[in-house]
């Protein structure tokens, strides 16, 4: 799934266009990772570099996209760590860490949906 520059906000707290979607002020200045598939984001406001996947799931994880997306399938079917070592081939280690930064992930996400709540509610 490709998401569009106007999708994309600037990350960094000082900058005037902080979380700001279709400001118009990121563009792609780079693409790394195997393959150059992950693009390296600017803010044209304050100068700021930041990967397109920073606060996502896959930041810093070095399996592809797919794989991390079936491991939490799996994960969410029941299946055991050991379980999805024998069937993806991917290592417990590698398994284990994952769990550790979706439950970090996910608690952030619902963390930020209670705020979004609470702040239509004081309205």
């Amino acid at each position: 799934m490709i998401i569009e520059e106007e999708d994309f906000c600037c990350l960094n707290e000082k900058c005037p266009d902080y979380n700001k979607k279709g400001a118009a002020n990121i563009k792609i200045h780079s693409t790394y990772g195997k393959h150059a598939r992950i693009r390296m984001l600017k803010c044209k406001t304050c100068g700021s570099f930041f990967s397109e996947r920073k606060n996502t799931l896959f930041y810093n994880c070095r399996l592809p996209e797919g794989q991390i997306t079936e491991i939490i399938n799996l994960l969410g079917r029941g299946y055991s760590i050991r379980k999805i070592h024998r069937l993806t081939g991917i290592s417990r280690n590698a398994i284990s860490r994952l769990v550790h930064i979706t439950a970090r992930y996910t608690n952030q996400c619902i963390e930020c949906h209670f705020k979004e709540i609470e702040n239509d509610i004081k309205i």
